[in-house]
């Protein structure tokens, strides 16, 4: 992890290996196709209805929890803010409350069981990958030696794009950087993922089974002076798209 740390903190983005992961990943996509998607009609989840928010509003205006489908004229929780039209996307945010959570509002049906169950261990096994992380990062930059996971901020999402943007650009995810600390791409069934390198220096992510790639994201470039790395999505079909979004704690306590 020594390694890998040191890359990161150089480079702004890493390829860790996870090998430990290896067929949980696949399998999580599938079962959130099968179990989930293949249990309620996309137009319920248009209506906002399975999009939970705690009290403590994690995502800053967004739906922070549940179920989650965004489409230009039918649903599109965030577009106030940023004044652009969505992506067309369905997704899961999982977090460690959100099958109870999702029990609470009667939400929660049994068929869903087998997907919960398999994020509950992938959860746990990444949850070990980020101590590590922090232990390193720690060791090797004095100002992060006081962060810690944020085990009830991170969140898991587990998403498919529903076709491309509607502006022309040929994506189906707009450029963007992530608001969180560290953001794990685990798993895409095809490639999608681009980086933005420069204006000009595009590249596109090849899928590399039992690796991760880890980038910076906006939180820990602030607290670092390390640019949070600018990313979007081609789109190529229907592709399902796993990633973690790390939240430390930071001083300030957040």
């Amino acid at each position: 992890m020594h390694d890998i740390v040191t890359r990161l903190l150089a480079e702004r983005m890493v390829w860790v290996p996870m090998p430990e992961l290896g067929d949980l990943l696949p399998e999580a996509a599938q079962q959130f196709k099968s179990c989930v998607l293949g249990n309620i009609p996309i137009e319920d989840i248009m209506t906002g209805k399975y999009e939970l928010t705690g009290p403590d509003d994690l995502e800053a205006g967004d739906p922070d929890d549940g179920i989650i489908a965004k489409y230009p004229g039918k649903n599109d929780p965030s577009r106030k803010r940023h004044g652009v039209p969505p992506d067309s996307k369905v997704y899961m945010q999982y977090r460690l409350r959100t099958r109870a959570m999702l029990r609470t509002a009667n939400l929660y049906q049994q068929v869903f069981d087998p997907f919960f169950d398999l994020m509950a261990k992938l959860r746990s096994l990444l949850d070990l990958r980020i101590e590590d992380m922090l232990d390193q990062l720690g060791r090797q930059c004095q100002e992060l030696g006081r962060l810690q996971h944020n085990r009830e901020r991170s969140v898991i999402r587990v998403m498919t794009y529903l076709e491309p943007r509607r502006d022309d650009s040929g994506l189906a995810g707009k450029y963007h950087t992530d608001r969180n600390d560290i953001t794990l791409h685990l798993y895409d069934s095809v490639p999608g993922l681009m980086l933005k390198r420069t204006a000009s220096e595009l590249e596109l992510v090849p899928t590399r089974p039992g690796f991760s790639l880890a980038f910076v994201s906006d939180r820990l470039a602030s607290l670092t002076g390390i640019p949070a790395v600018l990313h979007g999505a081609r789109d190529n079909g229907k592709r399902q798209v796993i990633v973690m979004f790390v939240h430390f704690h930071h001083a300030d306590g957040t």
